[in-house]
């Protein structure tokens, strides 16, 4: 491989050896001229850099409150379906409970009714347990105790 910058370089040289006021008025040319393209090539990369730097704060900026209220509007729309879910929820478990108490009262009256209809019968069944006739002066309470006859009944 040669080297294509040593020819120019001595050239280059002898020229301005040759006529050193030439040499130096071309110098001043290329470099006036260099000049307003370095100026101007300066110019365009600051205008870049902070254009590029302002346009990523400002596209950060929008992120930022675009995010701000995607986040808010997610938190609300999550806060509205927990809590219509949570009122579901509170409605079948009151639903639920008041026809499980429902049914418990009927169950109870229907025993009650049916222990009330049988008044000659030896052995009557209530609440799960046997009743003989001898017993009927004992009251039953709704939790299944017997209840002695006070001693002070007229």
């Amino acid at each position: 491989m040669t080297n294509l910058v040593g020819p120019a370089s001595t050239q280059a040289k002898e020229f301005s050896r040759e006529r050193p006021i030439t040499a130096v008025l071309i110098a001043a040319f290329v470099t006036a001229c260099a000049f307003p393209i370095l100026v101007f090539l300066s110019f365009a990369l600051i205008t870049f850099s902070i254009g590029l730097i302002g346009f990523l704060c400002i596209e950060g900026t929008i992120l930022s409150f675009g995010l701000l209220i995607l986040g808010s509007c997610l938190l609300t729309i999550s806060f509205i379906g927990l809590s219509i879910g949570a009122g579901v929820l509170a409605v079948y478990l009151s639903f639920t409970k008041t026809r499980q108490l429902i049914n418990y009262f009927l169950i109870t009256l229907l025993q009650t009714n049916s222990t009330s209809k049988s008044t000659n019968g030896t052995n009557t069944v209530a609440n799960g347990k046997t009743v003989h006739a001898e017993d009927e002066l004992s009251s039953t309470e709704s939790d299944g105790t017997d209840v002695q006859p006070s001693a002070h009944a007229n």
